[in-house]
């Protein structure tokens, strides 16, 4: 006769033998005490990420003004393409910026409103209906203008 112990041992199907009362609470405390250490953690970590209300209202703001900026020249030219990107972040430290932002804006625009105008004429027809802006908030604006079929500039690659 064979040993079926041995048999089962050999093919992984042994079962283990109960542990003892004193492993179980060992393994027990072990295990809530790793949990304990692991929520420890992730309260620390979301803790540490507090919300900034300065930076969440300067964020809004900022959406508004290019939004401002964005339906204007939607109803001034009906463009084929509008891009309205806020680039103060890049202009920390410079003439005109302000800690809140809204300051510098790169615009690229596509539009027939501007087929047979020299570049001049595209971005004064463009400043004109930015007038609000420019005179209140808007320190630059970097204008890509174009009317559709003109080869468009390269934009620059953001890190």
């Amino acid at each position: 006769m064979q040993n079926h112990g041995s048999l089962a041992q050999a093919c992984g199907l042994a079962q283990t033998p109960p542990k003892r009362k004193t492993e179980a609470k060992a393994e027990s405390k072990t295990e809530a005490k790793i949990e304990a250490k692991i929520e420890a953690k992730i309260e620390a970590k979301t803790e540490a990420k507090t919300i900034d209300p300065i930076a969440i209202i300067t964020q809004i703001e900022s959406m508004r003004t290019a939004d401002i900026i964005t339906e204007k020249l939607t109803k001034a030219f009906t463009p084929q393409s509008l891009s309205v990107e806020d680039e103060s972040n890049l202009h920390i430290g410079h003439a005109g910026h302000r800690p809140e932002g809204q300051t510098h804006y790169r615009v690229h625009i596509v539009s027939d409103a501007f087929a047979g105008k020299s570049r001049v004429e595209r971005h004064r027809m463009i400043n004109a209906a930015l007038a609000a802006e420019l005179a209140g908030g808007v320190h630059a604006l970097a204008l890509h203008a174009a009317a559709p079929g003109e080869p468009q500039p390269a934009r620059p690659a953001r890190t």
